[in-house]
């Protein structure tokens, strides 16, 4: 009550000490002077004295019992707006709870989505590999179709090209070996049997002919063994002149412009 009210008490202590200093002196009076006035007088004084401090007092306890009122008052005041603020901070933490589930809750969602979108990429790569790979495959397989065509295709030309070589090969050789007839028939056209000579009596000469057929040289490369023989079949030659040659643009007459002629006597008439 003292640290509550210091005023208070400071004033009830006063006036205490008033009073009994009032006493004193009454008493101090009284033994000293005997005159009745004056104690008259000093009994009224401190009669008048104790109304003045019961008034104080009376007053001072109104004072502290107002104040004690207001000071309920603001207690009962405090104590409501506590409660009321307690009521507003348990709706906040309330709402924060449940602010806090629900974000709790959303980021689950979010976790929860979060891990089926990974998974449908991880599907999603998954499938893409296996499409990638059968890619590759079919492209191998094709690769490897296109690759035996081509090898088809290639061994087909070659063996067209084969046949069409043999076959230009042969016409040519037929060619060939037309002219060389014709040569040979042109040549014996000429040729006189010389006296002597035998069935199977041969020799080899080498003619060179321009490529009009003309006949610039003949010598001979393997006798008959009779050199008349060998003398009647190059004057035959050289009579024949000029043989039946393949034209230059034929691409033949290269064969035909160093020519190895062999001639044999197959029957004498």
């Amino acid at each position: 009550m003292i640290k509550r009210h210091p005023r208070a008490f400071l004033l009830a202590v006063m006036v205490h000490v008033i009073f009994a200093i009032f006493m004193g002196m009454s008493l101090h009076i009284n033994s000293v002077s005997h005159v009745s006035r004056a104690k008259v007088s000093v009994v009224q004084a401190v009669a008048v004295d104790e109304k003045q401090v019961a008034h104080e007092l009376n007053r001072i306890k109104s004072a502290e019992q107002q104040k004690q009122r207001q000071i309920n008052n603001d207690i009962s005041r405090a104590q409501a707006q506590r409660k009321k603020e307690q009521r507003r901070l348990a709706a906040i933490r309330e709402k924060q709870q449940k602010e806090k589930q629900a974000e709790q809750k959303h980021l689950a969602q979010i976790k929860q989505q979060k891990q089926e979108l990974e998974r449908q990429r991880q599907q999603e790569e998954n499938q893409l590999k296996k499409a990638r790979a059968q890619r590759a495959a079919e492209e191998k397989a094709l690769q490897q179709m296109d690759k035996e065509r081509k090898e088809e295709d290639l061994k087909r030309q070659l063996a067209d090209e084969q046949q069409r070589l043999a076959q230009q090969n042969k016409q040519r050789q037929s060619t060939i070996d037309r002219y060389r007839s014709m040569i040979e028939a042109a040549v014996r056209k000429h040729w006189q049997i010389p006296p002597g000579a035998r069935a199977g009596m041969g020799c080899v000469l080498r003619v060179r002919l321009l490529p009009s057929g003309e006949v610039i040289r003949v010598e001979i490369v393997q006798s008959s063994g009779n050199t008349i023989f060998d003398k009647s079949v190059e004057l035959a030659i050289r009579q024949a002149s000029p043989l039946p040659v393949p034209k230059v643009e034929t691409g033949l007459f290269d064969v035909f412009r160093d020519l190895r002629f062999p001639f044999k006597l197959e029957s004498k008439t």
